[in-house]
């Protein structure tokens, strides 16, 4: 059995999201003749849900409101045993009723009986005798903040509580691989992206340079120097490019507020998260782009004549 003490251990690892206490158990029940495993859970813990069982896995009836002696079944130890909602079970010591029926999947934590955390213990405490004071848990349930990082969390985890065992589904594998796809196509799309606005800023700031043509080959024959005019053309894409970068994030904050405020999720299984840490980078990017924009007008402006600028006017 395990205490308290290893929760917070446990949350305190860097890489974990969520940690959970789960308190399992099973004995062999003469009434049906078999075995009954009976898991407690914390129902509030993302960590439960991932790994055992939540409200989204009910097939029928309710998923535990609260009330005593009430747990829900796995739908195969249900149908094995002909249970419905509603139906009572004369095991461990108590009068429990199946509130709901669940069906879990393939989970790590999965048991035949579910109900909270808080009345699996008093029935083990009361009826079994099995718990000392101060450790009422014997598994803790963990939920990684990303599946890249699953080795590492599992490694630090053993070097803290070297007495414990430490298994895993090997499913976060292929979710890893899938998300490295992910961000590689993220990165190329990305860059692609930013180069494409590089082209078009060019483009726009060609343009606003042949739109002043005339203006500029004026002002070069009255004595304006080359490098005078170019800051000039510099400092009006930067504050374009700072301008767009500001209402653009602003943009994406709103848009991402919403989204999040509204627990609206794309295609249901990825949440906003806002990294205000990375907004500085993103004007970085956006001043960077403004001052390589203006590389072919400033070039242009350099090697023409003011003589020539103004005759060429149309």
């Amino acid at each position: 059995m395990l205490n308290s003490d290893v929760i917070h251990i446990v949350k305190e690892t860097q890489g974990v999201r969520d940690a959970a206490p789960y308190l399992l158990y099973k004995l062999y029940d003469h009434n049906l003749g078999t075995g009954i495993s009976l898991g407690g859970i914390d129902t509030a813990s993302m960590a439960t849900k991932t790994n055992v069982c939540s409200a989204n896995n009910i097939i029928s009836g309710t998923f535990l409101q609260g009330r005593n002696g009430e747990i829900v079944a796995e739908e195969s130890f249900a149908m094995a045993h002909r249970l419905k909602v509603g139906d009572t079970l004369d095991t461990y010591g108590s009068r429990l009723m199946i509130g709901g029926i669940v069906n879990s999947g393939i989970r790590p934590g999965k048991a035949d009986l579910y109900a909270p955390i808080s009345q699996v213990r008093e029935i083990l405490k009361d009826s079994l005798n099995c718990i000392s004071e101060g450790f009422d848990m014997n598994i803790v349930l963990v939920e990684v903040s990303d599946s890249r990082i699953q080795k590492k969390v599992i490694s630090s985890i053993k070097e803290k509580l070297s007495f414990l065992a430490v298994s895993s589904y090997n499913c976060y594998q292929p979710a890893s691989n899938v998300i490295g796809i992910m961000e590689g196509v993220g990165s190329l799309m990305s860059a692609v992206i930013f180069i494409f606005l590089i082209v078009f800023s060019a483009k726009t700031q060609l343009t606003n340079l042949m739109q002043r043509y005339r203006e500029l080959g004026i002002m070069k024959s009255l004595g304006w120097k080359d490098s005078t005019l170019s800051f000039n053309i510099l400092v009006s894409s930067l504050l374009q490019a700072l301008t767009g970068s500001f209402l653009g994030i602003l943009l994406g904050l709103l848009v991402a507020s919403f989204l999040s405020y509204n627990d609206v999720k794309v295609f249901n299984s990825m949440e906003f998260l806002i990294r205000i840490e990375k907004i500085p980078l993103l004007i970085l990017l956006c001043l960077s782009g403004g001052i390589i924009a203006t590389i072919v007008p400033i070039l242009k402006l350099f090697r023409a004549e003011a003589g020539e600028m103004i005759n060429s006017y149309n």
